[in-house]
């Protein structure tokens, strides 16, 4: 029934990009960075009372959404250039898998700026439950900080990618 709207192989194709090309396996040091680090900048918003008024939501709401259409076309176009890419006998070099991880790096980072979108937006309703506020304020502090890391890889995987292309 909810398999229309099943993200997990959204999380989980990003989650495999998150590997030491090296080895092949598992980068500890990545999954540190991109889902560990963000924990200390969301709980010191949290400690030091930082909350989400009217201003810091409407900012929010507007760069995400600003965000998630560029990343949108962004996608769009990653997926036109594997189209372009595949041969007949559809091998898959050095290239393909790069532009399929800066695919799954860029649906991800849609995905979390449609959650930061949800959760600004929520944040309004429960206003009134202190508890669940805080940890909506939490959520959304450490879903930007995600955001922003994994908009810096992909952004630096579309440098890698187009520098190699010109040259």
């Amino acid at each position: 029934m909810f398999n229309k709207i099943d993200i997990s192989n959204i999380f989980n194709d990003h989650i495999a990009t998150l590997v030491d090309n090296s080895t092949g396996e598992r980068a500890t040091g990545d999954i540190i960075l991109f889902f560990v680090l963000p924990l200390i900048p969301a709980l010191l918003m949290v400690l030091y009372k930082a909350s989400l008024d009217t201003n810091i939501v409407s900012i929010l709401v507007t760069c995400m959404s600003v965000f998630a259409a560029l990343l949108f076309n962004l996608l769009l176009l990653i997926y036109d250039i594997i189209r372009k890419s595949t041969n007949g006998a559809g091998s898959l070099d050095q290239k393909l898998r790069f532009l399929k991880q800066i695919y799954s790096n860029i649906s991800f980072c849609i995905l979390i700026a449609i959650l930061t979108l949800i959760l600004s937006l929520s944040h309004f309703i429960i206003q009134e439950l202190f508890p669940l506020r805080i940890i909506v304020v939490a959520f959304v502090y450490y879903l930007v900080t995600v955001f922003v890391l994994t908009l810096f890889m992909v952004l630096k995987r579309v440098h890698v990618l187009l520098s190699n292309e010109i040259g």
